[in-house]
């Protein structure tokens, strides 16, 4: 027994035309036995193009058999052909094959369905003939899928084939997407809950010195966490101290106080005898020398007929260390000087009550040493002596004690040196005629114009 050829379907059109000749003479209807085979015929065609094929005996035997699931034939003809590896064949006598939809897989041929991919894997499709491992970093808890899913940030899948992601532990954090592992905090930072997508400084006054932590420790008495971000506590240096946990600094010991040790958690006072001035320090002295005064004597223009107002700062130094505790000078800075010379007394006086004593002097000029400096400044300057005659001019007033001639003469010299300034061809710069302005305006003031 054979499959039905073209030679076969040849000889069954041979057969019909034969057999199947229209009525005789009689008017009798046309040979059964054609008729017969035009309808075995017509089914074999009809057959062959729906993929069936198999044994053709004669006329009345069966024309054909489908192929099984698994199979198909493409142009009717035999033999069947067996779906490839990611393919099926659902059904009875298919004449193709159909690819595995993504997230199905065939291995094998022949096949009449495919595989759903398992639980951590995926495949790809489609036509996918085999499925794959997600890898580490991604997971798939569902069967059926195309596509691995990416553990989230503070999640992390250590291992392929894997259907759930894992939650990084306390003291360890991971700040980006599919990763396969966990990043431990840094010295000087924690974190404190699962699945963290980052770490946390310490605060001031706490410190890890480790990685992996999952919380900072408190800087113990005596010492200091600066932080943030801290990765060790400190001792506290010698003059320093810190009685409480948990802080960011330590404290300076107090004047009359000192702290001879490091890591400290108190100061202590000074014996007895001894003293300190200054805060932070880890020893007590003893001062017997004097402090060191050395005022400098000022001069100053009198600024109206009853002087100036002088302010003034005297300072001294301690060379024997215990640090100057006080300076005080009479008359005080910020009083008002009479014009002429006057003496001020000061006294220093240290931390252990050494004391020192110096003076100096405080000169105010009146109108008429004023004037002699304007004098000076304008002699030789400009066009001729005019500006100094004027000078000596007003000097002569102040001498006489003509304190309206004095002013209106210092008015005019104000006017002819911002004259001379001015012009295509100034006799003077306009600075000198600014400078000379300015002194003459301080002497109009002492005398009260």
């Amino acid at each position: 027994m054979r499959g039905l050829t073209v030679f076969d379907t040849a000889r069954l059109v041979v057969l019909s035309r034969r057999h199947g000749h229209g009525r005789g003479h009689s008017g009798a209807a046309a040979h059964p036995t054609g008729r017969r085979l035009r309808l075995a015929l017509l089914t074999a065609v009809a057959v062959a193009s729906l993929g069936l094929f198999g044994p053709v005996g004669n006329a009345s035997a069966d024309l054909g058999i489908p192929c099984d699931p698994g199979s198909f034939s493409a142009d009717g003809f035999p033999p069947c052909t067996l779906a490839d590896p990611g393919h099926f064949v659902a059904g009875l006598g298919e004449d193709h094959q159909s690819a595995c939809e993504p997230g199905t897989f065939q291995p094998l041929s022949g096949q009449d369905h495919c595989l759903p991919a398992h639980e951590g894997h995926f495949a790809r499709g489609p036509a996918a003939d085999s499925e794959q491992e997600c890898p580490r970093g991604f997971y798939q808890p569902f069967p059926g899928q195309d596509h691995c899913w990416t553990a989230d940030p503070g999640h992390y899948v250590p291992n392929p084939g894997a259907d759930d992601s894992k939650e990084c532990v306390p003291g360890f954090f991971q700040p980006d997407e599919g990763q396969d592992h966990c990043l431990p905090a840094d010295p000087g930072h924690f974190v404190p809950d699962s699945a963290a997508d980052h770490q946390q400084d310490c605060l001031p006054g706490t410190y890890t010195d480790y990685p992996g932590a999952s919380s900072c420790s408190s800087a113990s008495e005596g010492h200091f966490a600066r932080g943030p971000a801290a990765d060790s506590e400190q001792e506290c240096p010698r003059g320093f101290y810190q009685p409480l946990s948990g802080q960011d600094h330590c404290r300076p010991a107090d004047p009359g106080h000192f702290v001879p040790d490091s890591a400290a958690d108190h100061q202590q006072a000074c014996p007895s005898g001894t003293f300190q001035p200054l805060p932070g320090q880890d020893h007590c002295i003893t001062d017997g020398t004097p402090p060191l005064l050395t005022p400098a004597n000022i001069t100053i223009n009198a600024t109206s007929p009853a002087g100036a107002t002088v302010a003034y700062t005297v300072t001294a130094t301690d060379p024997g260390g215990s640090g100057v505790a006080s300076v005080d000078c009479t008359p005080p800075s910020g009083t008002v000087f009479a014009i002429g010379d006057t003496t001020v007394d000061c006294t220093a006086t240290d931390n252990v009550g050494n004391v020192a004593h110096a003076s100096f002097t405080v000169h105010v000029k009146g109108a008429a040493e004023q004037l002699a400096d304007l004098l000076v400044a304008v002699t030789g300057v400009g066009p001729g002596k005019m500006l100094a005659d004027r000078v000596k001019h007003i000097q002569g007033h102040v001498a006489r004690n003509m304190k309206k001639g004095a002013c209106d003469d210092l008015n005019r010299f104000v006017k002819q040196v911002n004259d001379m300034a001015k012009g295509r061809k100034p006799q003077i710069t306009a600075a000198q005629a600014a400078s000379f302005t300015a002194q003459a305006q301080s002497i109009r003031a002492a005398l009260g114009c």
